[in-house]
């Protein structure tokens, strides 16, 4: 009966938390639109160079940048329920930390997913308009395994920015603070996780490959290319990453476990802080 209640209580909360983001339409702006016109710019940038052979692997991860920007509007978002005292009065209610998780991750999930679907629509566009040039089916290359490995992690991606957000609105009490703070992470996470910049051209920097290994998100993006590139089949598959590994040139991660094990330590570290440092709202 107890197990009932909370369900549906949860499913109010949930439903109004939905309504109140995509009544907005900052919205569709800052996730669906931006997200698809940093993949367009990223996209033409790195392949508009028909000497440019392009794999899979970074493909994916332009692909999937969208959810960078779609977990940094969340976390917009909450700073300004914050400021609002808009958290406050849903606590007074039957919401918990775990209920507000839960929803924004749900909410971020589906925003993402939508993201990353235009993103593939875009690719297709570009491909059939001949903007770049593509001699061979990229992504048809990855079979059913690939696809869902890829869905499962990039799931905790999501769930992992979800988290970390929500963190970071409750760093300061200050709402501009809050939104740097926010904005910080976004460009640190994006710049240094190879999610928009060739990873051949960042592995070329000794500071940039030190650098990325404190930027958590860099353990997801190199997953998730390490997985796209067969690696964990294939020894060779690397040089879909990085094609001059081969001749001399460094690679911050060659194996999957490499990036998986931090992965997961990253994503329960935060979820268990989590649940002792997010505040509701910004007044004593």
């Amino acid at each position: 009966m107890k197990f009932k209640t909370n369900i549906k209580s949860f499913g109010k909360i949930f439903t109004l938390i939905f309504k109140n983001i995509f009544l907005n339409y900052r919205t569709y702006f800052y996730t669906f639109l931006l997200s698809a016109a940093v993949f367009s710019i990223s996209f033409v940038v790195w392949f508009r160079n028909a000497n440019q052979v392009i794999m899979p692997p970074f493909i994916i991860a332009i692909v999937t940048s969208c959810t960078f920007f779609s977990s940094a509007y969340i976390g917009i978002v909450v700073v300004d329920w914050k400021k609002r005292n808009y958290l406050t009065k849903l606590q007074m209610g039957s919401i918990n930390k775990i209920n507000l998780l839960i929803s924004l991750f749900l909410i971020n999930l589906f925003i993402s997913f939508i993201c990353i679907l235009i993103n593939i629509a875009l690719y297709n566009i570009f491909n059939a308009v001949n903007l770049v040039t593509i001699n061979h089916k990229v992504l048809k290359n990855l079979d059913g395994l690939i696809w869902f490995l890829y869905s499962t992690f990039t799931i905790l991606l999501i769930l992992f920015l979800t988290i970390v957000n929500l963190l970071l609105t409750s760093i300061s009490k200050k709402v501009p603070l809050s939104i740097f703070f926010i904005l910080l992470f976004l460009i640190l996470s994006v710049g240094l996780s190879d999610a928009i910049v060739q990873p051949s051209v960042t592995s070329e920097s000794k500071a940039l490959i030190i650098l990325g290994y404190f930027s958590p998100a860099k353990y997801f993006v190199w997953f998730i290319m390490l997985l796209t590139s067969y690696t964990l089949f294939d020894v060779y598959g690397i040089t879909q990453i990085i094609p001059d590994y081969f001749y001399g040139q460094t690679s911050p991660f060659i194996n999957i476990f490499q990036t998986l094990l931090p992965a997961l330590a990253f994503l329960i570290v935060v979820a268990v802080v989590y649940k002792w440092v997010f505040k509701w709202g910004y007044k004593i």
